[in-house]
């Protein structure tokens, strides 16, 4: 999921931040501290003719809190900052950031010392488009049938787990047989760093990885916008016949 945003200009004067999940707790109160810091990051990369994308943050110590990456895009008058998990497809957000900025960030100041407080509307509507609110929503209207199909479509084509995510890539339901939600989150950052390696055919993709245990796992996904439609098997499983199939289910769930 998208843990957080922070916007600001490109001298480094925070517009608008914003974070949606317990996790960034840390830093929620050091906005100018981290705006500095990030500034001066992309500063320094600006310097030698680079482009700063992304840094990965893992904890210290043991811990509840899981590694996050800090993604970096410039556009306009603006520094965007997006704190994300690993598994998320950054052209995806990209995307999304082109039409924040284009819909709501452009009619902003940058040019005084103290840039303009965001509107709560604009601010609502950012949330909206990065927590994937119209999503969300579909998924909990069908949930009780969502999990229906899960139960028989596990034991009929003996899969290790369905889910869904949006197009961004985040995971919005799955349901698994001995797959934890963690080791799903696990393969999904394997193949996000494979992201323009993986071989489509008709919206499908696919990719064999290793999971957590060390067995190989084959994980497809298919696009259905605005949903991903995904699955983890074993090596010797036939790829074609279960895409076919869960495609067709899921479409008659969320389609409708």
């Amino acid at each position: 999921m998208i843990l957080g945003i922070l916007v600001m200009s490109k001298g480094g004067i925070p517009l608008y931040r914003d974070f949606w999940t317990e996790q960034m707790s840390p830093i929620t109160g050091s906005t100018v501290l981290v705006a500095g810091f990030l500034n001066a990051l992309t500063n320094f990369a600006t310097q030698f003719n680079w482009e700063a994308q992304k840094i990965l943050f893992k904890p210290v110590e043991k811990t509840d809190r899981a590694n996050f990456e800090i993604l970096f895009e410039e556009i306009g008058d603006f520094d965007i900052i997006l704190f994300l998990d690993s598994f998320h497809f950054r052209n995806q957000l990209k995307i999304k950031i082109n039409y924040i900025y284009e819909n709501i960030l452009k009619k902003y100041n940058t040019s005084t010392s103290e840039m303009d407080e965001i509107e709560e509307k604009d601010a609502s509507e950012i949330r909206k488009i990065f927590m994937n609110n119209k999503e969300k929503d579909l998924i909990m209207q069908k949930l009780m049938e969502l999990e229906e199909l899960g139960d028989r479509f596990i034991i009929e084509y003996d899969v290790r787990s369905i889910f869904l995510r949006t197009e961004d890539g985040d995971l919005l339901y799955y349901n698994s047989k001995g797959l934890k939600k963690d080791e799903i989150e696990f393969l999904l950052t394997k193949i996000q760093t494979h992201e323009e390696e993986i071989v489509g055919v008709e919206g499908t993709r696919w990719t064999m990885t290793l999971d957590k245990q060390g067995t190989p796992a084959i994980l497809c996904e298919i696009t259905k916008s605005p949903f991903l439609y995904g699955f983890i098997v074993d090596e010797n499983s036939a790829l074609g016949p279960i895409s076919d199939e869960l495609s067709f289910r899921l479409d008659k769930i969320l389609k409708k």
